[in-house]
């Protein structure tokens, strides 16, 4: 069975149950919390689909079909993630009355928790397949300081992000004054990751900010931002140039795209020695990358005013989002690694039913948890959108 038929179905789950709009007509509800959710859904399987074409093709180094095109797009799924919160706590700021107030108890405790419960879970099936620390290292990993699931940093920067965004947003009085200072604070962490480069030091690689995926789509956050703060104009003008800007976003998708594959193939991340940090493949790599990931997600959005994806998987999905993303790399390491399923096609079904059951199971743990933390049992006393 070719590979590539898992992007078949993701675009299945993805497209199920459209409905479109005639000319002139307008998906209203294209940036609603019920479509930003199913949309988040549909990127943490795709993300997931990422990171094991990552594994079985090594990188690239390998052909496995259409399935290596899922190797280079990750950062748009990602960036997905980032337009989606940013635009989700800007909009909530100017739609609810006193919305910082509890800001953090109730919004950082549907990231703290998780986190840790995801991240004690991957330390402890580490342990069991006969991984060794120190007593530094476990200490580093079981607070987060170093991640051993590198792929839970975008939970560490989303925290990152919203406890400055509290900040800003709460001492500030000029609205202005706070919106600019995190966009200024967004650049500022991005150039600081980017001047640090990878972590060679740590077994897992984990350190915080080291590595391009701290940068390279961090910014969209603010962009969400941005739509948020200027919706009525973006829209309205939007849609009485819609079938200007949807061929330029999809043209400019496509070009950016192999902008970037070359710009990876040629310079990249990567180009890192002794006496050579690689400042310049980065920024030129960078250059490209961002705004591909920036056109690629308004473009997905341009779609959704025309085509509403809605169903129940995507609803199904976007309610375990963040389990389905924290528990995924469980299975994609050691289901390979250690269980050895050597098969492509087993490989990756087990991987996606295995982690779809856990994220089931912990989502309902954490509901629990955060609840507890709450001090409140009712449905509505917890913040139901993380990002």
């Amino acid at each position: 069975m070719p590979l590539g038929i898992f992007i078949v179905v993701l675009l299945a789950v993805l497209f199920a149950g459209v409905k479109g709009k005639r000319k002139g007509e307008f998906h209203e509800d294209a940036f609603s919390l019920s479509v930003m959710k199913g949309l988040q859904g549909f990127c943490a399987v795709g993300i997931i689909l990422h990171h094991l074409s990552q594994t079985i093709t090594q990188y690239g180094r390998f052909d496995k079909g259409i399935l290596n095109i899922m190797c280079d797009v990750g950062v748009f799924f990602v960036g997905m993630f980032f337009f989606c919160s940013g635009y989700g706590v800007y909009t909530s700021l100017k739609r609810k009355p006193d919305y910082l107030k509890g800001f953090l108890r109730k919004r950082m405790s549907t990231i703290i928790v998780p986190f840790y419960v995801g991240n004690t879970i991957f330390i402890l099936t580490a342990m069991s397949f006969g991984e060794t620390f120190t007593g530094t290292e476990l200490i580093s990993a079981l607070t987060g300081w170093v991640l051993l699931n590198t792929q839970l940093w975008f939970v560490v920067e989303i925290f990152i992000l919203y406890i400055v965004f509290y900040v800003l947003f709460k001492t500030l009085k000029n609205e202005k004054a706070a919106y600019i200072s995190m966009g200024v604070f967004i650049i500022a962490f991005m150039t600081l990751s980017f001047f640090l480069g990878h972590d060679v030091q740590t077994k897992s690689g984990g350190a915080w900010l080291r590595g391009e995926w701290w940068y390279n789509s961090t910014f969209v956050f603010f962009i969400g931002m941005t739509f948020a703060r200027y919706y009525d104009v973006l829209i309205t003008n939007i849609k009485k140039a819609y079938w200007i800007c949807l061929p330029a976003g999809l043209i400019g998708s496509g070009v950016l795209y192999a902008l970037t594959l070359n710009m990876l193939r040629t310079k990249g991340y990567w180009a890192e020695w002794d006496g050579h940090p690689g400042y310049l493949e980065k920024i030129q790599t960078l250059s490209c990358q961002l705004p591909m990931i920036i056109v690629m997600v308004l473009t997905l959005f341009l779609i959704t005013m025309k085509l509403q994806f809605k169903n129940k998987i995507l609803s199904f999905l976007g309610e375990i989002t963040l389990e389905l993303y924290i528990i995924q790399n469980v299975f994609i390491i050691y289901l390979r690694d250690q269980i050895r399923i050597k098969d492509d096609f087993i490989y990756i079904i087990a991987v996606y039913v295995l982690s779809i059951l856990l994220a089931i199971l912990l989502h309902a743990f954490d509901r629990r948890i955060i609840s507890l933390i709450l001090s409140k049992n009712r449905k509505g006393d917890i913040e139901n959108n993380w990002t």
